[in-house]
């Protein structure tokens, strides 16, 4: 931790989340989520399997969706690495 850094935690979970999240989404507004949150992801997870397959589908669309944001520093070295933040809100 660099001298002029400061790391604040709070003992509760929830203000902790509440606050990352809000930060994070003031920050960093052009991340988008890696999915639409009503988006019915029954032919991807089910209560007993994973289809990867179908995973990856959804992710190669997201990256397709993103690619001038996802690529912007590509040709400087710069790796970009989205944030995804599941809040569970609606």
């Amino acid at each position: 931790m660099a001298i002029d850094e400061y790391y604040l935690k709070f003992p509760s979970p929830f203000v902790q989340k509440r606050l990352f999240n809000y930060f994070a989404r003031t920050l960093f507004p052009e991340l988008g989520r890696l999915y639409d949150p009503f988006d019915n992801l029954d032919d991807t997870i089910t209560e007993t399997d994973l289809n990867i397959r179908r995973l990856l589908q959804r992710y190669e669309h997201y990256l397709q969706q993103n690619r001038t944001r996802l690529l912007a520093d590509a040709n400087t070295g710069i790796t970009v690495a989205p944030i995804f933040v599941m809040t569970g809100e609606g």
